[in-house]
């Protein structure tokens, strides 16, 4: 079995990062990262700077003028910044397996609250609302959307008594629910680029893209995007980075035909292209 020690993987991570030798790009940085993190906003300016020297203006221009990066909610519920290219893929794989389980969790907890007896019901149609306002006004803040549609300045009562409880506007709970389905997207920021004021945005308003991707087709896509950024790599750790099943993560490795390596500390798994020191 070929070996990689940890020297090799540190050399490989800092070469392929833009650690060793800075990027072109901001989107050569992004896409040798698969994904910029992005739930706290300042990370993708600082992350695209790290690797890249891009400044402020140059990481807006892709966000929000090219839209060759764009933010999305995906693996643990949380944003990231990722090439257009890849979306179709994270759309139906990674993102689509937290809509499903933002969009259960939301409809049990306004029933929880006392909103409505009819926890789906209430949902689809209050993110079918949200989808139809921004259709016909264009572009809303969440401040915007929640004075044009009343159902959203419902709030709920999450773990009563607990430190990480208490009541909680449902605005962000309907709009996460959209957004991790490819729905809307962040559009530009109402604010500077430390803060997170987006202008929700109907997604085929903002970009061109392909449908999603089949949920076998998007996580192998996803895993051999991983594995090009992070390999030689663990299976625990592209299934902790999913936010996936270990069922999901062994059968992509099998469709992008991962060879298993021999680390310093177990096994990983490289890419059949990537055996070369």
């Amino acid at each position: 079995m070929r070996t990689f020690t940890d020297d090799q993987r540190r050399i490989r991570l800092a070469r392929r990062h833009g650690l060793a030798a800075p990027a072109d790009s901001v989107e050569d940085a992004v896409q040798a990262m698969t994904c910029l993190h992005a739930t706290e906003p300042a990370s993708v300016h600082l992350a695209a700077f790290a690797r890249s020297g891009a400044g402020v203006d140059q990481v807006d221009k892709a966000l929000y003028d090219d839209r060759s990066v764009v933010k999305q909610l995906a693996m643990r519920r949380t944003v990231f910044a990722f090439p257009r290219d890849l979306l179709p893929a994270v759309w139906g794989s990674a993102a689509a397996r937290v809509a499903t389980q933002q969009r259960g969790q939301l409809a049990r907890d306004v029933v929880k609250a006392g909103i409505t007896d009819d926890g789906p019901g209430w949902v689809e149609s209050t993110t079918s609302a949200v989808l139809a306002t921004l259709h016909e006004r264009g572009p809303m803040t969440t401040m915007q959307l929640r004075a044009s549609l009343p159902a959203l300045d419902a709030r709920l009562v999450i773990s009563p008594g607990k430190t990480y409880g208490g009541e909680f506007p449902v605005a962000p709970r309907v709009l996460t629910t959209l957004a991790a389905s490819g729905a809307i997207v962040r559009g530009d920021n109402d604010g500077g680029w430390k803060t997170s004021r987006p202008r929700w945005t109907v997604t085929s308003d903002w970009i061109d893209a392909a449908e999603p991707l089949s949920e076998a087709e998007g996580y192998a896509e996803l895993v051999r995007s991983w594995l090009r950024t992070f390999g030689p790599g663990a299976e625990a750790d592209i299934v902790w980075w999913l936010g996936a099943t270990k069922a999901a993560v062994r059968r992509a490795l099998l469709d992008v035909e991962a060879v298993e390596v021999s680390l310093d500390h177990g096994s990983g798994w490289v890419l059949p292209d990537d055996l070369d020191d």
